[in-house]
């Protein structure tokens, strides 16, 4: 099975550089090593109230992580805030349950990120921060994904980057293709 990149590929960084050096070539991987990037991924609900373009009104549900967070900043996909142009509200739920109001700070219409703000107090102590690693991804590395899929609840799947270089959607984008193994079916 493969799965695009393009909902999991800040959470596939988060996972496949800064926690595989340590475990390149062992897989699976500890259980120490996923609660751990656990602890930085977030939930966002999206409510959009209205729209200056008028096709992103609604609600959706995405995964983030936190990146820096003595200043309370998260990365999550563009489409998961909604774009630009929109109004709406932002809850973040944190690993634990804890839940804060989020705020979008920037937004790369391009490239399909952004970076959402949440009040410092609202943080919880344990979070981890994801630290960005100079090594790019190579062919056959273990990795491992967390995400929301289908707001159904954070699922984790192991597997190996298959590929690193194709293009995949309708606008240019990088994707990696993950080859996983599956029980019972995917999510």
């Amino acid at each position: 099975m493969k799965i695009q990149l393009h909902y999991f590929w800040y959470v596939f960084m988060l996972l496949s550089i800064i926690y595989t050096q340590p475990i390149l070539g062992k897989a699976p991987f500890k259980q120490t090593v996923i609660d751990k990037a656990k602890k930085a991924v977030v939930t966002i609900n999206s409510k959009i109230s209205s729209s200056a373009y008028g096709d992103v009104v609604g609600r959706w549900t995405g995964t983030g992580f936190m990146v820096n967070k003595k200043q309370g900043l998260l990365l999550t996909n563009g489409h998961v805030v909604g774009g630009r142009g929109v109004m709406g509200t932002y809850d973040v739920v944190f690993y634990n349950g804890k839940e804060a109001v989020a705020t979008p700070i920037y937004y790369d219409p391009w490239l399909d990120y952004a970076f959402v703000k949440v009040d410092l107090q609202d943080i919880p102590q344990d979070v981890e921060e994801v630290a960005f690693s100079t090594k790019n991804p190579e062919v056959n590395q273990p990795v491992f994904v967390i995400g929301n899929n289908e707001a159904q609840g954070f699922s984790v799947h192991q597997g190996v980057v298959s590929s690193l270089y194709s293009l995949a959607g309708q606008m240019p984008q990088h994707s990696i293709n993950l080859s996983l193994n599956t029980k019972g079916g995917s999510s």
